[in-house]
């Protein structure tokens, strides 16, 4: 929890100069771009997990000269083995090749992105939250999929950056790392790399 709790001030220092640098530059009684923005994402991952399905989910709001806060939620999914590797305990005692594990992470970032140029958008992002594990029985006929209790949720930080390119005004091709690193004794990482096609709405 010690590296969650500096890694948290540091995102918190990161953001309060950008915050009076965008009210300082801020002209009275000129139209800006709205400074909340929302963005969706489906693709492949891959990386410590293997390959997986992926969603992930942002609301943001801008603070001026290419900084911005960032909540975030996600989920990808792998094989059993694959997540006992890097997150002890994840999956419990019991494990078969019937079973899958979903992963969730929940967290608040900052993120630092250049001026756009030829439609590229590239960034810089860190930040904290939480990182969940959940295993899931293969579906049954008629019945879907069937949650059981076994689950395990770490505080997580996180660094990464990625990269946007722009087909419209609202749709997007973009990939994006991620390292999560687990606030453990043992210090667990999880490397993730996503492409997909994001939802940019502003």
């Amino acid at each position: 929890m010690r590296r969650a709790a500096v890694l948290g001030a540091l995102v918190t220092i990161l953001a309060l100069p950008a915050s009076q640098v965008s009210a300082q530059t801020a002209t009275p009684g000129v139209d800006h771009v709205r400074p909340w923005h929302v963005n969706a994402t489906i693709g492949p991952s891959f990386g410590t997990v293997g390959t997986a399905p992926t969603t992930m989910a942002s609301a943001g709001y801008e603070l001026g000269n290419g900084w911005s806060l960032v909540g975030e939620a996600g989920t990808f999914r792998g094989k059993p083995l694959e997540f006992e590797t890097v997150i002890p305990g994840a999956t419990g005692p019991a494990v078969d090749d019937s079973q899958r594990a979903n992963a969730f992470h929940y967290n608040v970032n900052v993120y630092y992105q250049v001026p756009e140029r030829a439609r590229l958008l590239p960034y810089l992002t860190a930040g904290v939250g939480a990182f969940n594990t959940m295993m899931v029985d293969e579906p049954i006929p008629g019945l879907g999929s069937i949650a059981t209790l076994d689950r395990v949720t770490h505080a997580a930080s996180n660094l990464g950056g990625g990269l946007t390119y722009r087909l419209s005004d609202w749709l997007g091709l973009t990939a994006d790392y991620r390292l999560f690193v687990f606030n453990t004794n043992e210090a667990q990482r999880v490397n993730r790399f996503t492409t997909g096609v994001s939802i940019l709405l502003r």
